[in-house]
């Protein structure tokens, strides 16, 4: 599986990325593209990774051209959180698969409308909660 970042944030970087390199070798995955419009973050992705997994990692500047690369087929969304809903939609269009952070949107009609494209697909979206098992927030559970 080859995957695409779109959106290189600090939550992929610390939260995402320990648990994918821990098994992305047994698993057959691998990282091979970066997509920001910020070009400080698209560098410091394509940096960050290609030191990580020990290849070139293609920088894109807009999604689009993520898409378009051959063989791309999923990608970890970890952009803006209010970008997450219209992005998951965007990229079961381009037929990936989708890792999306939370939260998955930030009003009814981004949720209903990405719900209607993605069971359109056929393809796997999967909403992660980083943070939540953390034995810390499991504190703060037991306390409030």
């Amino acid at each position: 599986m080859r995957l695409g970042v779109v959106g290189f944030l600090d939550r992929f970087n610390n939260s995402n990325l320990p648990s994918f390199l821990q098994h992305y070798k047994e698993l057959n995955f691998d990282i091979v593209a970066v997509s920001d419009l910020w070009k400080l973050r698209r560098e410091e992705g394509t940096a960050f990774l290609k030191d990580k997994f020990a290849h070139d990692i293609r920088a894109c500047r807009k999604n689009d051209e993520l898409y378009g690369l051959k063989n791309i087929d999923g990608v970890f969304l970890s952009s803006a959180d209010f970008q997450h809903a219209n992005l998951a939609a965007e990229a079961v269009k381009a037929d990936c698969d989708v890792y999306c952070e939370k939260p998955f949107a930030e009003t009814m009609e981004d949720a209903r409308m990405a719900l209607k494209t993605i069971k359109a697909s056929n393809k796997i979206v999967q909403i992660g909660s980083q943070r939540r098992s953390g034995t810390n927030y499991m504190a703060a559970e037991k306390f409030i």
